[in-house]
């Protein structure tokens, strides 16, 4: 499943009867192999589709298989692809990544978490709100997360 259509809308055939074998979105059969599914999330997101193309990524970051060498540098051009799009779990995954051993750069991971937060990402609005009170920061005038957009012109991010 790519577009998660199938979940939420049945499809009918022409005398009425509940067909659980067609995605209600892409319409194609469901894909029966990983080869298949990973051709049909590289169709959808050449169509723009921010999940599919957030998928690709967590594909290339993880697994490196079904054509898509493992490769942290394209994972993060995915996501910041499917971001771009409107995914907020590719925010939350950049903002993770920038926050983790490789990059450790806490301005750049709040900000991306802060943009996951923004897009309605509960997850994302958890952890900057954690970590504002770990930070002894309960007053939103004194808020850190506020002040990030000074923070990124200043070090022309």
């Amino acid at each position: 499943m790519v577009c998660s259509g199938c979940s939420h809308s049945p499809v009918y055939d022409h005398l009425g009867n509940k067909s659980v074998d067609k995605c209600p979105f892409c319409r194609p059969l469901h894909p029966t192999t990983d080869k298949a599914l990973f051709e049909m999330k590289k169709k959808q997101a050449k169509a723009n589709n921010a999940y599919a193309v957030y998928s690709l990524g967590i594909v290339a970051y993880l697994y490196g298989r079904d054509g898509l060498r493992w490769s942290r540098k394209l994972a993060m051009k995915l996501w910041h692809w499917s971001g771009d799009l409107g995914c907020a779990d590719a925010y939350l995954e950049i903002g993770f990544q920038y926050g983790s051993f490789r990059y450790r750069d806490k301005v750049k991971s709040l900000h991306y978490i802060a943009k996951a937060a923004e897009l309605g990402h509960e997850e994302a609005m958890y952890f900057l709100g954690k970590w504002e009170m770990m930070n002894g920061n309960t007053n939103e005038k004194q808020s850190n997360i506020s002040r990030l957009p000074q923070q990124m012109e200043s070090q022309d991010l």
